[in-house]
């Protein structure tokens, strides 16, 4: 994957103040996202050491600092999101509003089941309408994702640093302080998981954000980013989010050297294909064993799901449960597959309404791959990936790979490159 891939940023200073005024709300919108992400991990990395967590356990509760700097950054993510949306609202676009409500109706629905339920969704809930209505009223260009990228890189090399420079911070360990051995383990040197509890959160992170990471336009710092992240997933160990690294690669090549007239149609069998691949595979696995224990968890799953099969169990299920003596495994926080979590917290319902979304984003992708801008199939096809061993899918309860769940799908539905002409060559 190179560099070609990705487009040139936009000149914004050559267009007039109003889109150099939203370039910067855009900057400004995905830097504080990230800092909101990114800094209180950080100082809760710095303060406990990294232990793997058994049956029935629960990560360590934030400390006091990173709790205070996770709370004042979602509220100030939030204030900007508030203030875009005032400052636009006179200017709202036209196009791309059946998106917005498309993207929204998942939220909607199980924030109103788990509230008639009298169950309560993760603070992440009162973040995504404001955020997607603010990018939606910007009406962001793609090249702007290179500040993710950025993003995306300062994470992982500050989760390299810690695994070398403070390995017991960083390196998943025992509660006797050894590193923790697993059959998955490719180095000798433990499972990094840096800023993150779990080495495939980790994983997660690299996979969905290196689309991002080689829209950086320096090339030196392009290059360094991206082989950071390779290491870092290496070391991580976290083989399903390889596979979407693989996945998200090979998009970029079959689409790219297919004829313009044909980018759009081949983008869209190659990533339906992932989703259902995706959708499929838990339903049909029977050895408990089959996918490092996944199966099991796989038919706990399903089992839970039939117990409200129309509208689920609610967004905190898994949490109820993991906590309790009816802990499904050693990681049991989630369903370990995208389409049984939907299927067990929202029921038949709410995986209808994520699939209507998921094929809202494959059309935009394939619009804009027929354009010559490869970054939107590049990106489903490696969340698709990770959404088959872990849940990547951001809406009430999930916030641990937020800024490269959310921001990319995003702006891959609202960009305004959707309405550009297309380029003679594949540069997205």
């Amino acid at each position: 994957m190179t560099h070609t891939m990705m487009p040139a940023a936009s000149r914004v200073d050559a267009v007039g103040p109003s889109d150099l005024i939203r370039s910067r709300l855009e900057t400004a919108l995905i830097l504080l996202v990230g800092v909101w992400f990114f800094v209180p991990r950080f100082i809760q990395t710095l303060s406990i050491s990294k232990e793997h967590i058994g049956v029935g356990g629960q990560a360590p509760p934030y400390t006091a600092l990173a709790s205070a700097a996770q709370r004042g950054l979602f509220y100030l993510t939030i204030g900007l999101c508030l203030w875009i949306i005032v400052l636009f609202w006179r200017y709202s676009p036209s196009r791309r509003g059946l998106a917005l409500i498309v993207f929204l109706l998942p939220w909607a629905y199980l924030v109103i089941r788990d509230r008639y339920a009298e169950q309560t969704p993760e603070n992440i809930y009162r973040l995504m309408p404001v955020l997607a209505i603010a990018l939606w009223m910007l009406r962001p260009r793609l090249a702007r994702l290179q500040v993710l990228g950025y993003v995306v890189g300062a994470t992982v090399v500050a989760s390299l640093l810690v695994g070398v420079a403070l390995p017991d911070h960083g390196v998943l360990r025992n509660a006797s302080g050894q590193f923790v051995s697993v059959d998955k383990q490719i180095l000798p040197w433990g499972s990094l998981v840096g800023v993150f509890t779990n080495g495939n959160n980790l994983g997660q992170f690299i996979a969905m954000g290196l689309p991002a990471v080689m829209l950086i336009r320096a090339r030196m710092a392009r290059i360094v980013f991206a082989l950071c992240c390779l290491f870092a997933l290496v070391w991580s160990a976290s083989r399903g989010s390889m596979l979407a690294v693989g996945l998200a690669i090979l998009a970029y090549l079959l689409v790219s050297r297919v004829r313009a007239g044909w980018r759009a149609a081949f983008a869209v069998i190659f990533l339906g294909a992932v989703f259902a691949t995706t959708c499929i595979v838990p339903l049909v696995t029977t050895d408990p064993a089959a996918f490092t224990n996944r199966g099991y968890i796989w038919q706990a799953s399903h089992a839970a799901w039939a117990q409200h099969p129309l509208v689920g169990n609610g967004s905190d299920w898994f949490s109820i449960v993991g906590s309790s003596s009816a802990s499904l495994g050693p990681t049991v926080f989630h369903a370990h597959n995208q389409f049984l979590q939907l299927l067990v917290t929202g029921g038949i319902v709410l995986a209808l309404l994520v699939g209507l979304l998921i094929a809202t984003a494959v059309g935009a992708a394939a619009r804009l791959a027929a354009r010559g801008r490869l970054v939107g199939v590049s990106y489903l096809a490696a969340f698709g990936g990770t959404c088959l061993l872990e849940v990547s899918l951001v809406i009430v309860d999930n916030s641990l790979v937020f800024p490269v769940a959310v921001l990319p799908l995003l702006f891959v539905l609202f960009t305004s490159d959707l309405h550009e002409p297309a380029v003679t060559n594949a540069t997205a």
